[in-house]
């Protein structure tokens, strides 16, 4: 098994980052005692160094109405996500409905808002299937498409079997597995 990841709470990375700011031992010592890896307690140490400033922004009034608008900000954030998840739900429910190609057409290649791979998500659509183009019909398919078709004129019962003992006779070297994925092309039935 891999290493398992430990979560530790915000006041034991409180505790072990104010001992490695007030020196209680070197970083290695640390570490052991803890059970923290070295490079982990920097990172404390180096966060804790960095947000000690915060604290005497405006003294503890300042303190309370930064927290007070970091509330209502946030407020205001979780209301746009329930509304753009709600959207999201609305929007899915319908891509569903529609068909692939309906769902291919609304791809706006110009849009620099929202790139190929993200409309392509959102529409429920591979990429690879944007960028996909058949292959053309080959000459040899041409060709024997025209007289499987005129044959099944004069003789609409004549299934594979014997539309390829047809065209062996006429010296076409086909099989039938071709010849019924041209029948098949065509629309044609025994």
């Amino acid at each position: 098994m891999g290493n398992i990841r430990k979560k530790h709470g915000t006041d034991f990375k409180a505790k072990v980052a104010l001992a490695a700011v007030r020196e209680d031992g070197t970083v290695a010592e640390l570490s052991s005692r803890y059970g923290v890896h070295a490079s982990q307690i920097y990172a404390w140490k180096k966060t804790a160094l960095d947000g000690i400033g915060s604290l005497f922004v405006r003294g503890r009034a300042g303190v309370s109405e930064v927290s007070a608008a970091d509330d209502a900000r946030l407020a205001k954030l979780y209301e746009t996500i329930d509304e753009l998840t709600v959207e999201l739900n609305f929007f899915s429910q319908k891509i569903w409905s529609m068909s692939q190609i309906a769902r291919l057409s609304l791809i706006d290649r110009a849009d620099v808002d929202l790139s190929i791979v993200a409309q392509c998500r959102l529409l429920k659509v591979a990429r690879s299937t944007l960028y996909w183009r058949a292959a053309a019909v080959s000459e040899d398919d041409l060709r024997l498409m025209r007289r499987p078709d005129e044959q099944y004129l004069t003789t609409p019962f004549y299934g594979s079997r014997r539309m390829v003992a047809v065209l062996h006779r006429e010296g076409e070297a086909v099989n039938r597995k071709w010849v019924r994925r041209l029948m098949r092309l065509l629309g044609l039935e025994a």
